[in-house]
């Protein structure tokens, strides 16, 4: 009897453990949320996001991946709950609006590099992967020593081989190679923005045309004609096309390949090139200009009422910070091509929506978790540094006229 009791007694304790242990994460998300989105004017809010930006940098914050948020499921181990690929382009987003925003010091990146590369000086194998790219142009600062200087040169080079590896029979590059007939949207805005870079750098003409040649196609296979949205991916075999049209953040990669890449060409103006290499760019430059005013109307009609974007634009009611934090970016940097008010409008309103969803600890919550594969999309909803940098790389792209627009999202 006695025996029994204890059993009875140590059965019912484990019960609760094993109860407060599943039900924890979503406990300190709700606690998260307690007064989110209270910041009373524009200057603290944007000081808040930097300072997370900063410690999410020093910590390489990560992002799991898939629905679970128990660390022993389903994966058995941190490796397969914390994708390399995923890291990636989370901590390249925090770089990008750190660099940006004068926060980037050349240790942090002296690090960054020393991560991905082995003893021999070569990149890692669990790092090489179409994600690198976005990573190394996020380094570059705008200025730089000459010592500084090869060093970056030096890593330029070693991530342009890695992806080089994942060029397929199309002369376009593959995001998976277990699916290396699949081109997909992510691609787009990791790979063809540092490419351009590198051309630009190394006057590569072979690594130019990979970038337009990336984009162009997607273009031609990869987009909904009615919408002008992109579908997730397109098979080069028959050109079949996969996935939702309009996914949020597959929208937000296409604006990301489109911009950075624009504006990395834009940079290049004054400076001397071979006559038929800067050919090649201002034709590349009005294309890119072509595709932006294009894609800026479409994305316009698809802002919600409250300023965000939707998980699945037009079809969804629910907010993507990842997609709003993009997208409202885009749209600043669109109206400095052609100016038109309803850009400044929704973006601005859109930084808004951001700001209601910005955590006490400057974290910005809401972002669709990490997609598992075509058609299967997160129904998570968490904080993402790829949003955070994002928004801050917003509200560092508003002129002054626009941020003069800004204190009216605040109680003052």
């Amino acid at each position: 009897m006695k025996t029994a009791i204890i059993f009875l007694i140590f059965s019912n304790i484990l019960m609760i453990c094993f109860f407060l242990f599943m039900a924890a994460p979503s406990f300190f998300t709700w606690l998260g949320r307690i007064h989110m989105g209270r910041i009373n004017n524009y200057g603290a809010w944007q000081k808040k996001l930097e300072k997370s930006v900063s410690k999410q940098v020093e910590k390489n914050s990560r992002v799991p991946h898939g629905e679970n948020d128990i660390v022993f499921l389903p994966y058995g181990s941190s490796k397969g709950r914390y994708a390399k690929n995923l890291q990636l382009w989370q901590t390249a987003s925090l770089l990008v609006a750190a660099r940006e925003g004068g926060l980037l010091n050349k240790l942090r990146y002296e690090k960054t590099i020393k991560k991905m590369t082995d003893s021999d000086g070569e990149i890692k194998n669990d790092y090489r992967d179409p994600a690198l790219g976005i990573l190394a142009f996020s380094l570059w600062p705008a200025s730089i020593n000459k010592s500084d200087e090869k060093s970056l040169k030096d890593f330029y080079l070693l991530v342009y081989k890695a992806l080089e590896g994942f060029i397929g029979e199309d002369d376009t590059l593959c995001y998976n190679k277990n699916k290396k007939s699949l081109r997909f949207v992510d691609s787009v805005g990791m790979v063809c923005p540092f490419l351009t870079d590198y051309a630009i750098k190394f006057e590569c003409s072979k690594a130019l045309e990979l970038a337009r040649r990336q984009i162009e196609d997607f273009y031609s296979y990869g987009m909904d004609k009615d919408s002008g949205l992109p579908f997730h991916c397109y098979d080069i075999k028959n050109h079949k096309k996969g996935g939702i049209i309009g996914w949020g953040r597959g929208c937000a990669w296409w604006a990301i390949g489109l911009i950075d890449t624009y504006l990395t060409i834009k940079r290049t103006d004054s400076v001397e090139q071979k006559t038929e290499f800067k050919a090649f760019l201002n034709d590349f430059e009005e294309f890119l200009r072509r595709l932006i005013i294009d894609f800026t109307d479409k994305i316009l009609q698809a802002q919600s009422e409250n300023g965000a974007w939707s998980r699945h634009l037009f079809f969804d009611s629910v907010p993507d910070s990842s997609a709003t934090a993009v997208l409202a970016w885009f749209l600043i940097q669109s109206n400095k091509i052609k100016n038109r008010p309803a850009c400044k409008e929704a973006a601005i309103a859109a930084l808004g929506y951001l700001k209601s969803v910005t955590r006490r600890d400057g974290r910005l919550d809401f972002s669709q978790g990490d997609t598992m594969g075509v058609g299967f999309y997160s129904s998570r909803l968490m904080p993402m540094p790829f949003s955070q940098g994002f928004c801050l790389r917003a509200l560092y792209a508003l002129n002054d006229q626009e941020r003069a627009l800004l204190p009216a999202l605040f109680d003052e």
